[in-house]
């Protein structure tokens, strides 16, 4: 096999000699590099693990600082990518562009030795699913990226280009030469082709035969491979044996039909998962990658372009923290593991196998599992392990995976350890109650690993906010998840009125369904114990279990009063803080205001962006300046704050709240003179930072009136069109009193008001305006809270009936606020 593959290499440095001359490229298949892991290797080790496997060639997907300082001078060619989310932006303005291209490729290029050959101008932009949201801005995007380049000088080296899914082009038949780009977005992919060709740019496809066969339950397997399916395909004379040759080909004669037949095409994803899937597995996956890195190694190409092929395996390394949504199997398509481990043999042309990383060190050797005298009857197994599954990564487990053939026991082991682990395996991470045990007996079995996480600079993290926030969900996913979806079913036959009325397809479950038990009506509510430190879950000792009809009982008798006496009813809800950075806090708060509206509720959504508006000063090398904790807004800050929360913020809330089922409508203070605004008197010193100078909330009325969620970003601008950015707290006290708001609600990242600042348990949970004036003068309430304080006072003097301050860090705490004699917070009375 030795030397049969170092012949292979001399024929590939053969072949390619020519390119190596004219374009700088080399002879070594690249790979993706993903980071979407809660235990990331560093960059160094990384860079290191590429370096000592004879990888030459990397793709990124974002241009993350400290994995290009780390790929200095390391002789690793290198594709840097741009989110979709920056297209927006950079499709708007030129400046970005080139502060973007100055902050994250000439820089690096020039001083840092780092050979960056490729920017990747967003990634898949025109997947159906995102039902056409980046089409406006790819191309855009694209053209002002090349005249950032061309402007730095860059644009001879550096070549711009757009990884697209092979969804973009399709085929009337099962021949390639039938091919052509897709209906839909055909005369705008001519627009980009032609630019690609003209600035001697490559088209770059993702191609993944796996999806076929995952897709497909009678696609034929051996088609899937390099293994000479029989029969092949004929294609006028053309002989296709395997899915990647036919896909390949039909783009290629897409891109020949509508004349740009010699563009050279870089496949930038392609690969096999390892697990999540019955066909995901290390004998597919070897079976394909070496296939596929055997013929790269001989130069030898497709039907159509039989000459070497420019590509990069994916992945390098397993992400654990990627989106499930197209599959369990997104998280393991690494050649090695989250450790930097391999998973299987793979030659990649070197003349030996693939090595591991060194240096990782991995946390001791021991694991949460469930104890052996466990109940399985027990209530709390199935919330549990929801919980546990939710917050980790149980993708392992189910039919066909690598540990498919665990009983019950080990699947809820399993669930228990992967929370254990993420959450560095802090002993009150194995706390589930009356069911799980600390063990250093290794559970692993055959191909299923019981994994040990590695230390990295997370590592701390969760033990300050980690188990308290495990305590918080798995009480409010009993509360919430039984208590709402039963609430909601029998108010809506209390009316006689058909669900669809409220809501068309609310997804009730919003957590990923259990893959080892399903959910028990008659689970019991989890004590939190006020005592433990840090919080921890205990089952009730005194009080007898509750019959399935007793629960409901009790369920209905606390939220169907709530829920009636808020009907018809608006409520302003500030969204902001922590629940808008974390995608679990953010679909919480998402699907709470669907189903207030569900049930007959008004929400209106006001937000800012504060995070995401010094994300993005950060990549375009503007720098954040703040007085007094308000940010300073000159004229260039300002365009790029009414582009982050005109352009994404808001219209991505609005795609979230209308994919969970409502219908939700986006607005900004400009939009209709909702909001019309003045210069601070600070404005000498903060810039373009305004108050409200009036709100007419007609364009609101038919909106609410017709069962629409208004999404509201907090930028307006003054009688003379001049926008300004003001503070959302402002905006959302000044609607709510505008529109006669039953309840104005600020989320943030405190528990409410305390009546002692340094003691946690001293949460005020009511208290009314004289009350909390008076805690103000006595110095009680400080600092960043005092503005908040002030915004519920002047609201509730304009006429809201209550204003609420709650913990946004608390799932679901917007339906634990409404809903529940409970709260989530304080509540401020007039």
């Amino acid at each position: 096999m030795g030397l049969l593959e170092g012949a292979k290499l001399s024929r590939c440095i053969f072949l390619l000699f020519l390119n190596v001359l004219l374009l700088g490229s080399v002879c070594g298949i690249g790979v993706n590099w993903g980071t979407q892991a809660t235990h990331p290797l560093s960059p160094s080790k990384v860079v290191k693990l590429m370096r000592n496997n004879g990888i030459q060639k990397v793709k990124l997907f974002d241009a993350d600082p400290g994995i290009l300082d780390a790929l200095k001078k390391s002789g690793i060619q290198v594709m840097v990518g741009i989110p979709n989310d920056m297209l927006y932006t950079l499709a708007n303005s030129l400046q970005a562009a080139e502060k973007w291209v100055s902050k994250n490729v000439s820089a690096h290029v020039s001083s840092g030795g780092v050979d960056i050959r490729y920017i990747a101008v967003g990634n898949e932009p025109f997947l159906s699913t995102y039902n056409g949201t980046f089409e406006s801005t790819t191309l855009p995007a694209l053209q002002n990226i090349q005249a950032a380049l061309t402007k730095s000088g860059l644009s001879n080296r550096v070549k711009v280009t757009v990884p697209l899914n092979a969804d973009v082009y399709q085929s009337s038949s099962e021949k390639p030469s039938d091919g052509d780009f897709r209906t839909d977005i055909h005369d705008l992919m001519l627009q980009i082709v032609k630019f690609l060709n003209d600035n001697g740019a490559p088209f770059t496809v993702n191609i993944y035969p796996f999806i076929s066969l995952y897709a497909d339950a009678n696609f034929p397997v051996d088609y899937a491979f390099f293994s000479g399916f029989q029969p092949a395909i004929d294609d006028n004379g053309k002989a296709y044996d395997n899915v990647f040759d036919a896909n390949h080909d039909t783009l290629v004669w897409a891109l020949q039909k509508n004349g740009f037949g010699n563009l050279p095409i870089i496949v930038g994803e392609i690969g096999w998962p390892t697990d999540g899937d019955r066909n995901a597995n290390f004998v597919y996956a070897q079976k394909f990658n070496q296939g596929f890195i055997s013929r790269y190694a001989t130069g030898k190409g497709t039907p159509m372009r039989p000459g070497p092929i420019d590509a990069y395996l994916f992945s390098l390394i397993d992400e654990d923290n990627k989106s499930i949504q197209p599959g369990n199997f997104e998280r393991h398509w690494g050649v090695f593991y989250f450790d930097g481990q391999p998973k299987y043999e793979l030659n990649l042309g070197s003349n030996r196998g693939i090595t591991g990383a060194g240096g990782v060190d991995h946390l001791a050797k021991k694991w949460c599992v469930l104890k052996p005298n466990a109940n399985l009857n027990s209530d709390e197994v199935a919330p549990s392990v929801a919980y546990a599954c939710q917050n980790a990564d149980c993708t392992s487990l189910g039919y066909g995976t690598s540990c498919g053939n665990l009983d019950i026991k080990g699947n809820i082991s399993y669930a228990f350890n992967s929370y254990f682990q993420i959450n560095d395996q802090m002993d009150s991470a194995c706390k589930f109650p009356g069911l799980s045990m600390i063990t250093d007996k290794d559970p692993s079995a055959g191909n299923c690993r019981f994994k040990i996480i590695i230390q990295t600079d997370s590592a701390g993290i969760h033990e300050r906010i980690g188990v308290r926030v495990f305590a918080l969900n798995l009480s409010t996913l009993q509360r919430s998840l039984l208590h709402f979806t039963l609430s909601l079913t029998m108010f809506v036959v209390s009316l006689k009125t058909p669900l669809t009325n409220f809501c068309s397809s609310f997804p009730f479950f919003s957590i990923n369904p259990n893959p080892i038990l399903p959910f028990r009506s008659t689970t019991k509510p989890l004590a939190i114990s006020a005592a433990a430190t840090p919080l921890h879950l205990q089952t009730p000792a005194a009080a007898a279990p509750l019959t399935p009809a007793q629960f409901r009982v009790d369920i209905l008798s606390e939220s169907l009063p709530f829920i009636q006496k808020f009907r018809g009813k608006t409520i302003v809800v500030k969204y902001g803080g922590a629940a808008m950075k974390s995608p679990s806090l953010q679909a919480s708060v998402i699907n709470d205001l669907v189903l207030l509206s569900c049930v007959g509720l008004r929400p209106i959504l006001v937000h800012g962006g504060g995070p995401e508006i010094n994300h993005w000063l950060s990549r375009l090398n503007i720098q954040a300046v703040f007085r007094d904790g308000l940010r300073v807004t000159d004229a260039e800050t300002m365009e790029i704050v009414s582009m982050v929360l005109v352009g994404k913020v808001n219209k991505t809330l609005v795609s979230l709240i209308n994919k969970a089922g409502a219908t939700a409508v986006g607005l900004s203070g400009m939009d209709g003179r909702l909001l019309t605004a003045r210069p601070s008197p600070k404005a000498a010193d903060l810039g373009f930072v305004g108050e409200v100078a009036r709100v007419d909330p007609t364009i609101l009325r038919p909106l609410i009136d017709n069962n629409h969620i208004p999404v509201i970003t907090s930028v307006a601008a003054d009688e003379l069109g001049q926008p300004y950015n003001i503070n959302a707290d402002t905006v959302a006290g000044e609607l709510a009193a505008a529109l006669g708001a039953e309840k104005l609600i600020l989320l943030t990242d405190v528990a409410g008001i305390l009546e002692d600042k340094d003691d946690p348990k001293s949460l005020v949970k009511e208290i009314d305006i004289k009350g909390v004036k008076k805690m103000v003068e006595d110095g009680k309430v400080g600092g960043g809270m005092i503005p908040k304080v002030n915004c519920c006072v002047r609201s509730l003097a304009q006429g809201v009936i209550t204003a609420s301050i709650i913990d946004g860090r608390v799932p679901h705490s917007l339906l634990l606020e409404v809903l529940t004699d409970e709260g989530a917070g304080t509540m401020i009375t007039g």
